[in-house]
């Protein structure tokens, strides 16, 4: 970005949201803000690694309920996260799909769950299900990633349904790397290639992050 464009955003205080999609079989999940900073400046690296943990939460989920993680597992795609305590807490077995990350509640307590994916240090959940009494939840990873500069209150594991600002939705498919840009009256720019979308600010975000998979 130009050093107008970071001036005026730092002085309207607009931060930099990131939010994860993932794929999921049940329609009922809520995407989380995944990162939320106001450090940004003319070049700016946001880099994240493939590295999962399986959390439940004994909050009820609600769509303006801030999701905190009451237990969390590191967990691989062809694990399953079993559920076998009142607590939310478990073990971590291998299991199908082999593709998926999945987590099963042998319990009759219903539990809030999800995928928490690290961004620099911390792994910070993406994306919020109901995990209902006996059942189980299956996961996709994706390397799918929305950016939004807003002003907006929202804080990391808040739910958001439509974008709080201009974003971008960014695929990074087998690539590791995707350069950007942004302008504080044009918004994003990324050469017209066909791995990222402009997204609207107050667009509906819940289909783009959270992905019926079959």
């Amino acid at each position: 970005m130009s050093a107008e464009t970071a001036s005026a955003l730092a002085a309207s205080e607009i931060s930099l949201y990131a939010f994860k999609a993932v794929g999921a079989e049940d329609a009922a999940g809520v995407p989380l803000v995944w990162f939320q900073s106001r450090s940004y400046s003319l070049t700016t690296t946001l880099s994240w690694a493939a590295f999962y943990r399986a959390y439940t939460a004994t909050r009820t989920l609600l769509p303006s309920v801030r999701v905190d993680a009451s237990a969390s597992y590191d967990i691989e795609p062809g694990q399953v996260l079993y559920v076998q305590e009142p607590t939310g807490t478990g073990v971590v077995l291998l299991g199908e799909p082999a593709n998926a990350i999945s987590i099963q509640n042998d319990t009759s307590t219903p539990f809030t769950c999800g995928l928490a994916q690290r961004l620099g240090e911390t792994a910070a959940p993406i994306a919020s299900f109901p995990l209902y009494g006996k059942t189980r939840q299956v996961f996709y990873p994706m390397e799918t990633v929305l950016l939004v500069f807003a002003a907006s209150s929202l804080r990391p594991g808040d739910p958001a349904t439509t974008s709080p600002g201009p974003g971008v939705l960014v695929e990074l498919g087998q690539e590791s790397v995707r350069r950007l840009a942004f302008e504080i009256n044009a918004g994003w720019s990324w050469g017209s290639e066909p791995w990222a979308m402009a997204v609207s600010a107050g667009a509906d975000i819940l289909p783009l992050l959270v992905v019926r998979s079959p």
